[in-house]
């Protein structure tokens, strides 16, 4: 290859670009909106709806997200931490989850 064929090709690769200035395409002004702005604005115009669903453990109506948990284990949680909160001691923890692991391992037999 001949020199003057190298430096041509050269600044040709390593010269400025016209078509792609400001990080946009040509017609936009300063570049355009970023992909973050135009998220950003499409969830201002369409805000996110948290699903949920409603779940009834001993007598209490809850509302937990559908990608909290699935709702039977949410339920059997609720009525974990309820009988702790009745007597929250190490003991009552202790047999509240020797219960809980003993009615998971008949479930599975």
């Amino acid at each position: 290859m001949k020199i003057a064929h190298y430096e041509q090709m050269m600044d040709y690769l390593t010269g400025p670009r016209e078509s792609f200035r400001n990080g946009g395409r040509i017609g936009f002004a300063n570049g355009g909106k970023s992909a973050a702005e135009r998220q950003r604005e499409y969830r201002e115009r369409n805000p996110y709806k948290l699903k949920t669903t409603d779940i009834v453990a001993d007598g209490v109506k809850y509302s937990i997200p559908n990608n909290a948990m699935k709702p039977e284990n949410a339920k059997g949680f609720i009525k974990f931490l309820n009988k702790l909160e009745k007597d929250s001691n190490l003991e009552n923890y202790r047999k509240l989850i020797a219960n809980r692991r003993r009615r998971k391992f008949k479930k599975t037999i």
